[in-house]
């Protein structure tokens, strides 16, 4: 645990952190979902795809481009992995399906997303402190429909800087991700705290940018040699933890 100092922002990771989704055991049957939606409605407008090759086509194309992106080796883009993976399939979508297919995929997964306890109420109470609040997701969706969801949880209003890394190109855990944040909200890193469930991606990439680092615990991950600047387990307790961090 490293020294204190002022806090002016705090960032969040997303998934996990404010957000969670129903019916989400793992991350493949996350993203599962998604996949199920867009086979069904690309077979129902003609298109000849076999179930489980679409599946595994387009599963293996998320996976291995998520951990190219994470390494800094890249970006994905949901749009690019479905035209790559039907094109691949020998499916040529049209502008219209393209568009709706990002739509279908994405509303086979968020439909189940909800709020997690407390975040109203934190974010208000850090708000109310007058700190500036930013949003930085891993994700290959795009950020349109992320805001979008965010608005209807009733979230993005208490935020001053939204970051989605398919945008723009820059993944968690490099740093140049987490000080794209804390640029645009007008606050050093080591002005800034990270607070997320991922121990790699979140807690080290954050402590590597020079920013202090919350930890949430969700029953997945064990901490290992990794060393939080605080560990919460519900949200409710992030404006104490991040009292104590100041005065360390």
């Amino acid at each position: 645990m490293r020294n204190g100092g002022v806090i002016r922002g705090v960032i969040f990771d997303m998934g996990g952190t404010l957000v969670g989704f129903r019916h989400a055991s793992d991350w493949r049957s996350f993203e599962g979902r998604g996949i199920a939606a867009l086979y069904h409605f690309l077979v129902g407008r003609g298109y000849a795809l076999q179930e489980s090759e679409f599946h595994e086509a387009m599963w293996d194309a998320t996976s291995r481009g998520w951990q190219e992106a994470m390494a800094g080796r890249g970006n994905v883009r949901l749009p690019d992995v479905i035209v790559a993976t039907t094109t691949r399939l020998g499916a040529v979508l049209d502008d219209e399906t393209r568009m709706q297919a990002v739509r279908v995929y994405t509303t086979g997964v968020g439909e189940d997303a909800f709020p997690l306890d407390g975040a109203h109420e934190m974010l208000r109470d850090l708000k109310g402190r007058g700190l500036r609040l930013g949003l930085l997701s891993n994700t290959m969706w795009p950020g349109q429909i992320h805001s979008e969801g965010m608005a209807r949880l009733g979230l993005i209003e208490f935020f001053d800087v939204l970051m989605f890394s398919g945008d723009v190109g820059l993944w968690k855990p490099n740093a140049a991700a987490f000080h794209y944040v804390a640029d645009r909200l007008g606050v050093s890193p080591a002005e800034a705290v990270f607070v997320g469930d991922q121990l790699e991606a979140d807690v080290l990439g954050a402590q590597h940018a020079g920013l202090r680092a919350v930890w949430i615990t969700t029953g997945k991950f064990e901490l290992g040699d990794i060393r939080p600047d605080a560990i919460i387990h519900r949200l409710a307790e992030l404006p104490a933890a991040l009292d104590q961090i100041g005065r360390l």
